[in-house]
């Protein structure tokens, strides 16, 4: 069987968010949040897979602080876990001031991805081998 790091499928992508993202008042809506969060969490999910996956379930999502079109939105994914054909994928989204460098801890999601062949049928992923204390956390919980 594969094994895989935990850190080898990090992926940190920043966005500066344009005004069509955002409401009347500035205010970056949650679905395109929650469309670059997708984006950023399948990059990760692919690079432990190294094949074709597909979003399965959005486990989980919390907004803590809106981000401002202003800001620049900084995305960081990790794979948590890993199972038979699905893995889960954490990602946190921070809001940054580009002026300051002032930085707010804005959103957290958890989605699940599927590895499939190329007919569309789940496929075993490699096993992921926790490569620190965080990692090992991130997976027991």
């Amino acid at each position: 069987m594969i094994e895989k790091q935990s850190n080898a499928s990090q992926v940190r992508i920043i966005h500066r968010p344009l005004p069509e993202e955002a409401n009347h008042d500035g205010n970056v809506y949650g679905g395109n949040i929650l469309r670059h969060m997708d984006g950023v969490g399948a990059i990760s999910a692919v690079r432990h897979a190294r094949g074709p996956i597909l979003t399965a379930a959005v486990e989980y999502m919390s907004f803590r602080s809106p981000v401002k079109v202003h800001e620049l939105m900084i995305f960081k994914a990790c794979v948590n876990a890993v199972w038979n054909s699905s893995m889960e994928v954490g990602i946190r989204t921070e809001a940054e001031d580009p002026y300051t460098g002032e930085r707010r801890h804005a959103c957290t999601c958890y989605l699940t991805f599927v590895h499939v062949d190329a007919e569309g049928r789940p496929t075993q992923l490699p096993r992921l081998i926790p490569s620190d204390e965080e990692a090992e956390r991130r997976m027991a919980d």
